[in-house]
């Protein structure tokens, strides 16, 4: 009976014997390949680094202007003494100082005029001359009946013995790039005047 059925047993036991051999290999390669070396670099792999954008406080500050003192008075809510900035006109000073009054009379003044450092601004009313008031952005003729320099218009400017248009627009454009003249012997760098213009005229016009 048996010699019948060895060829089958043997066959069961050859079965048995492969699945333990298969089992047996495969266990320890499945062990390995977890633990590989690929995959703990993948798992330890370091994260790339972003570079840090730059804070609004790291990038470069843009240099402030420089701050001018700026005397109002007359027709204004607020008259006084204001700080302002370099590049700053008229119009900001007289809205710092709480506008116009009724009685103001805006005709007489240059609200678009550039400030400048030490500058007094005389706001006049209605029916009141600007003229004969020194040292005011309205008006060029001080005491005396001068010409300011500093604070003249272009047409006040050519009332000037010898000051034309031309030589009237190259004063106020000096004084815009280069501040108030100090002294009247300054109107000498600006182009177009010569010494012998300046000496003929220095009697006419003033800085103050």
């Amino acid at each position: 009976m048996w010699k019948d059925k060895w060829p089958y047993l043997l066959v069961v036991l050859l079965a048995i014997a492969f699945i333990f051999w298969f089992t047996a290999c495969r266990g320890p390669a499945s062990q390995i390949s977890l633990n590989s070396p690929t995959v703990q670099t993948e798992q330890n792999a370091p994260t790339e680094q972003t570079e840090p954008e730059k804070t609004a406080t790291q990038e470069k500050t843009p240099r402030q202007p420089e701050a001018i003192v700026v005397d109002v008075e007359g027709a204004v809510k607020h008259p006084g003494v204001y700080e302002m900035k370099q590049g700053d006109r008229v119009v900001d000073v007289v809205k710092k100082a709480g506008g116009l009054t009724k009685e103001a009379d805006p005709a007489q003044i240059n609200l678009a005029k550039k400030l400048t450092d030490e500058m007094q601004i005389y706001i006049p009313k209605e029916g009141e001359s600007g003229r004969g008031m020194a040292t005011t952005d309205i008006g060029g003729t001080a005491e005396g009946g001068k010409i300011n320099i500093n604070t003249a218009t272009v047409d006040e400017l050519q009332t000037i013995p010898g000051i034309g248009p031309a030589k009237a627009s190259a004063i106020i454009e000096y004084r815009e790039k280069n501040g108030p003249f100090k002294k009247v012997e300054d109107l000498d760098n600006v182009s177009g005047i010569g010494e012998k213009t300046l000496e003929h005229i220095k009697d006419k016009i003033t800085t103050d």
